[in-house]
């Protein structure tokens, strides 16, 4: 990996945890320092920190499929809300964050999403009860970090129909920032300043 190559991550949904995920990691085995050491700014559109009252209609469709359709448990009980290992992993990233000085948006959704469309022949008949907001205010946001909310669902957060798009608008200035930034950023981190003794 070129390690003067600033990075900028932008992740939708569980996307974003996984991006958490990846920098944790990769802070915990020499091999992939790299990753964290280059990242200059993450994007967050919907991502469940703290998990999201959603997984409970992953489990319940899930059930319902039957034997047909295989899930993995382990999963949707930690996208669960205040799910302990979303909030461990929170708490990492969040201590990263604050050591490199990472800059943050997090996006997220002002809309109800509906998922029947996504339920196949179940979605019709739950129809009126398959629409909620996926990503509420307190799970996508990040304490301490910049924080925008977006006339969107959460289908829809992660698409931009042109640069006239009103969350298009909102969300391209900061990837602006952060890329304008991204130089010194890691300037200052490979060249910290000695703190003076008294």
């Amino acid at each position: 990996m070129d390690i003067d190559r600033p990075l900028i991550f932008i992740g939708h949904s569980f996307g974003g945890n996984l991006v958490e995920q990846a920098i944790v990691s990769s802070r915990l085995h020499s091999v992939y320092k790299d990753i964290a050491e280059s990242t200059v700014g993450v994007i967050f559109l919907g991502t469940p920190n703290r998990g999201s009252k959603a997984a409970k209609w992953g489990a319940l469709i899930a059930s319902a499929a039957g034997p047909f359709v295989t899930t993995e448990d382990r999963i949707l009980n930690d996208l669960q809300e205040q799910s302990g290992t979303l909030i461990d992993r929170l708490h990492d990233f969040s201590s990263w964050l604050f050591s490199e000085s990472v800059p943050v948006v997090c996006y997220w959704e002002q809309l109800a999403t509906e998922y029947s469309t996504r339920a196949g022949p179940l979605g019709s008949i739950m129809k009126s009860m398959l629409k909620e907001v996926v990503v509420n205010e307190t799970s996508a946001c990040i304490d301490g970090h910049r924080k925008i909310s977006l006339h969107t669902d959460h289908f829809k957060i992660n698409k931009f129909y042109g640069p006239d798009y009103p969350s298009f608008l909102q969300v391209y200035p900061e990837i602006v920032r952060m890329a304008e930034n991204a130089k010194e950023i890691l300037r200052r981190r490979r060249n910290p300043k000695a703190i003076p003794d008294d």
